[in-house]
């Protein structure tokens, strides 16, 4: 919500590890509830990176590090 590019990069590579997490699990019910949450705080994510110009497709560009 607050435009930040840094935080919205930061939403996308934590569902990357949602992803990795969800596949090695036990309790899949509740990363299936966890990955649903993050999947809404990725759409709020990927506006502000692609304002920024830092999102292609459907991955992040290069890291400004």
């Amino acid at each position: 919500m607050s435009n930040d590019p840094a935080m919205a990069r930061e939403l996308i590579r934590e569902k990357d590890r949602i992803r990795s997490l969800e596949t090695r699990a036990l309790h899949l019910d509740i990363l299936r509830d966890l990955k649903r949450i993050n999947s809404h705080l990725v759409t709020v994510a990927c506006p502000i990176l692609e304002a920024a110009g830092e999102l292609r497709g459907s991955r992040l560009t290069s890291p400004a590090a």
